[in-house]
């Protein structure tokens, strides 16, 4: 492959390597306030959480009415949390947009074979020019 295409491809390369670590530090400032908003719940779940069991052990939740209503206000926020850290998965995977590991292997061999032929092509030319 002539200098200036493997100049141009390193230059493609970098820039997009560049714009990847844009988009993964902007993800990681997102994922740290998500993770700092979930920290903060946690905080509030565990004072909620004493609550419950100070009013437990008086006696105060003998009544089905109140057990059924935490035991939906308990679904409610696992299933909120689950969504939650579904979505900063999929937007992670998303936003990053990078290739997998794979998908670079089968560029780095496919890139390989055409800089292989590009050199036998030349090496061709340049044969049949001095002919």
């Amino acid at each position: 492959m002539p200098a200036n295409q493997q100049n141009k491809f390193a230059e493609r390369f970098r820039d997009s390597l560049e714009q990847a670590q844009a988009r993964l530090t902007n993800l990681e400032e997102e994922a740290q306030k998500v993770v700092q908003e979930m920290l903060e719940r946690s905080k509030a779940s565990r004072k909620e959480m004493a609550n419950l069991i100070s009013k437990l052990n008086s006696g105060e939740f003998l009544d089905r009415e109140t057990v059924k209503e935490w035991q939906g206000k308990a679904r409610h926020v696992s299933a909120d949390l689950a969504h939650r850290f579904e979505d900063l998965r999929s937007r992670a995977i998303a936003y990053a947009g990078v290739a997998s590991r794979d998908q670079v292997d089968d560029l780095a061999r496919d890139l390989d074979k055409l800089s292989r032929k590009i050199d036998r092509i030349l090496g061709a030319k340049k044969n049949s020019a001095h002919k």
